[in-house]
């Protein structure tokens, strides 16, 4: 006579590890999106830049000129623009200081660059007047290798191993 066999499959812990999932993928975006915002934040302001020098006014409102050499009149400073290719160099701190990460939802982060420059400094501009001066994409490469250890770490946990 044969005898019976029987199978039981419990998912009913499953509630918690998703959760306790959930919260290791939410930290790990975090952790991802601060390590893109410092990073362009620190291209902007100690990356080495080779681009053109202009003389910028301090305290006034009239336009920067080229720089061509010789001392620097009183009431300007000089400053070293990036070139084509190289992340933008900081000028006002506005572009480096103006960004914020927001949480759309669980496991998600955005990192918003607020200067109404950004774009166009990070793609170039439609007319050419601008080459890109990329830091966003670099800097979201560069974080790739956090991103992919930090899941893989939480999966691991989840799994037992």
């Amino acid at each position: 006579m044969g005898a019976s066999l029987k199978l039981t499959v419990d998912l009913s812990g499953l509630g918690k590890l998703t959760r306790e999932v959930h919260a290791g993928l939410d930290l790990v975006a975090q952790r991802t999106a601060e390590q893109v915002q410092a990073g362009v934040r620190n291209d902007i302001t100690t990356g080495a830049k080779t681009g053109h020098e202009y003389l910028v006014p301090t305290g006034s409102t009239e336009r920067w000129r080229r720089y061509e050499g010789g001392p620097i009149p009183e009431g300007w400073k000089l400053h070293q623009a990036s070139a084509p290719g190289e992340a933008p160099a900081g000028e006002t701190g506005n572009l480096a200081n103006d960004s914020d990460i927001t949480k759309p939802r669980d496991g998600a982060r955005d990192v918003n660059f607020n200067a109404d420059y950004a774009a166009s400094l990070e793609f170039g501009t439609e007319d050419g007047k601008t080459a890109p001066r990329p830091s966003i994409g670099p800097n979201v490469e560069a974080a790739r290798p956090t991103l992919e250890a930090g899941v893989a770490a939480v999966l691991k946990k989840a799994a037992g191993s």
